[in-house]
């Protein structure tokens, strides 16, 4: 599928972009290893600026379904040439950049997001084991009047797959919750320095994804750990995927119960018990989490441009398949938030219904 010759720079073509990460381009980084470079440049939905780029680099932006752009792309494109899908939404938000359909033989040859099995991996966080345990003092939240239970902190109140608005309001009826953010009555502007002290005067932290998708594990769980050190209730991946990035018995996850009323009456629980509450901390004492915000994009770190580099010039194995998005490792990843019944009711469209919705609007 890539035939390869070496390349001393590679030129990166961003044909999709945000409108604000438009002004950190154009950006070229040297690569020590090799003593060669890699630059990225914007070509957004300009065809013929894509036709001689060693890579066409495919991230998060406007929506381009238009056929035209697809056929023009693919006509040109060289054997040499390398796609690249670059996002760290989850599949559901990145359909709109996807090929059409009708297009679905289109193959990326690679991709950087946050799965583990992307060939340019980037997740939101990181659990780390200390090599020789220590003894961190413990903040309790139990002992002072002034703590408070539950706190959920959202602005995207109506999802395209579940509606997780709801499952907090149904909560809501069982154990107090504040909500900030555009999905309830509570403000805090981002980047005040007070929100930081309220959000940690909370012993739970709602960290509910938007998407229930294989590996989709994101900011919400690692804030909630490290910055506001209160204990996440999750529900996104599975709770086999947490547990092989999460520190041990660091969260609740949603799907371990029978039914909203359980999960909580396991928080009236944890709340109520030093020792049960404790325990959801016991990791800090044996390793420690290196922030999401330190992972950067192909477009941000040295790091993962090189490693572009490296896959530009063969150094790095290609996969013989390529990066389909409508593969099962990647829109087929998604699924119904968990797999209790109950759960199901909070569930809106199957994914290739949506998908199909989506193409077609």
């Amino acid at each position: 599928m890539h035939s390869h010759t070496s390349i001393d720079h590679v030129d990166v073509a961003i044909f999709t972009i945000r409108d604000f990460r438009l002004a950190s381009l154009p950006r070229r980084f040297n690569c020590p290893k090799w003593n060669r470079s890699i630059s990225f440049r914007d070509a957004r939905f300009n065809v013929s600026a894509c036709k001689d780029a060693d890579v066409v680099m495919f991230t998060t932006g406007k929506d381009f379904t238009r056929l035209e752009y697809w056929r023009e792309l693919q006509a040109q494109r060289k054997p040499s040439q390398l796609w690249l899908m670059s996002t760290a939404e989850a599949p559901i938000n990145t359909i709109p950049t996807w090929p059409p359909l009708t297009l679905r033989y289109i193959r990326m040859n690679l991709s950087s997001t946050f799965r583990s099995d992307s060939e340019i991996s980037i997740p939101y966080g990181e659990y780390i084991p200390f090599q020789e345990n220590v003894n961190v003092p413990f903040r309790s939240k139990l002992l002072n009047d002034s703590e408070k239970l539950v706190v959920w902190v959202a602005s995207h109140c109506p999802l395209r797959t579940w509606n997780r608005t709801r499952l907090v309001h149904d909560l809501s009826r069982y154990v107090p919750i504040d909500i900030y953010g555009k999905c309830g009555n509570l403000r805090c502007d981002d980047g005040d320095r007070r929100c930081f002290r309220i959000f940690r005067s909370y012993m739970f932290y709602l960290a509910l994804e938007n998407s229930c998708c294989s590996e989709y594990i994101t900011e919400k769980l690692w804030d909630a750990l490290m910055k506001y050190e209160a204990i996440p209730i999750v529900i996104g991946a599975s709770r086999e995927e947490y547990e092989k990035v999460a520190p041990p018995q660091s969260f609740i996850h949603v799907n371990d119960f029978a039914s909203v009323e359980h999960l909580a009456k396991y928080l009236h629980t944890v709340a109520s018990n030093l020792s049960l509450y404790r325990s959801y901390f016991e990791w800090k004492n044996h390793g420690y989490i290196r922030a999401h915000k330190l992972y950067k994009s192909v477009l941000e770190s040295q790091d993962h441009a090189c490693m572009l580099f490296e896959y530009a010039n063969g150094v790095r194995p290609l996969s013989v398949d390529g990066f389909d998005p409508f593969g099962p490792s990647w829109f087929g990843s998604c699924q119904p938030c968990g797999t209790k019944s109950w759960l199901h009711d909070y569930y809106f469209y199957p994914f290739q219904d949506l998908y199909r919705r989506i193409h077609s609007n």
